[in-house]
């Protein structure tokens, strides 16, 4: 797995000569040197940590800091998004966008799940006190937000318990959303929810969700993206499903698709990073995969007929 790079903003950008200015902004060489005809890279490259920006003064390149130290510079999303404009939240700190506030710190449930505080916190998990849903008072609800580069996209909140409730932002839109897409990586885990994320994360690992057990035309353009593609949905009728829609519809891209077979319910039950690391090292073609399910699961192969049909139909929507 490539290395993380990250001790802050001016050391990722060290090779460049950026300098702190007094306003905030960041003066360095452009890094995008094809650009200048004359070979230079001039210091007319400014950066704007404020509103997520960069702009270069001679070869007019500019755009989101996050999206380019990601991809010029290899850093992880989530690293280059607190490099950029939260690095300074502490769990006290409130955070106010769309239609909500909560308190930036790690939920208690998820610690019982043996998620650590470092991992809540990375993923920005809180707790927020918001109106019951009978509407008699208020109540502590977990709060896992969505972010997009650097922006919230939307949230869901829950109540766990023996009555657990979940409630998803009205707003949106998880047909075009991958829960923690991070292209600094040549490969990605894809999982259904965000909790398996959370989990590979701790142990390691770059992973994303669909949120769901199927997966979009606009999900799967973005995830064969990736050079090495490895399919981790649950461990029952709907994951399977969900391999066979994903798959089928990557397997025309230029990608590598591979097939995870760990034991647990799904990657965010499995706890030990060695059963993990044991699984992921394991992983097979889908033409392995396709002939055990064949041999193990009676309805496998209507299953997959089906599939196909349904994405046939999907074309001429």
């Amino acid at each position: 797995m490539p290395v993380k790079k990250g001790k802050g903003l001016l050391y990722v950008l060290d090779k460049h000569s950026p300098q702190q200015m007094s306003n905030g902004q960041i003066r360095m060489e452009c890094p995008f040197r094809e650009n200048h005809t004359d070979g230079s890279g001039e210091m007319s490259f400014f950066l704007t940590p404020d509103i997520n920006a960069y702009h270069c003064f001679s070869c007019r390149a500019h755009g989101s800091i996050i999206r380019l130290i990601t991809t010029q510079f290899g850093v992880n999303y989530f690293e280059a998004v607190e490099m950029v404009r939260l690095g300074d939240y502490t769990p006290e700190k409130h955070e106010f966008e769309l239609d909500i506030m909560w308190d930036i710190k790690p939920p208690q449930s998820f610690l019982d799940r043996g998620f650590s505080e470092e991992t809540l916190k990375h993923f920005r998990l809180g707790v927020a006190q918001i109106e019951k849903p009978d509407g008699r008072g208020k109540t502590e609800w977990t709060i896992i937000p969505f972010f997009f580069d650097g922006e919230l996209k939307g949230y869901q909140k829950r109540i766990d318990g023996k009555d657990r409730i979940v409630v998803n932002y009205k707003g949106f839109d998880k047909f075009h959303y991958l829960y923690n897409l991070d292209t600094s990586y040549d490969y990605v885990i894809v999982t259904e929810g965000y909790s398996d994320v959370m989990r590979l994360y701790q142990h390691g690992y770059n992973s994303t969700a669909v949120l769901g057990a199927d997966a979009s035309d606009w999900q799967a353009k973005e995830i064969s993206k990736f050079e090495n593609v490895y399919l981790a949905f649950d461990n029952d009728d709907a994951g399977r499903r969900a391999t066979e829609i994903l798959y089928h519809q990557i397997k025309n891209s230029p990608c590598k698709i591979k097939i995870i077979p760990y034991t647990t319910k799904d990657p965010g039950s499995c706890t030990s990073k060695k059963e993990w690391s044991r699984a992921f090292n394991s992983a097979t073609s889908y033409m392995e995969y396709s002939m055990e399910m064949s041999m193990g699961f009676d309805d496998y192969l209507d299953m997959k007929e089906q599939v196909l049909k349904d994405l046939e139909k999907r074309k001429h929507l």
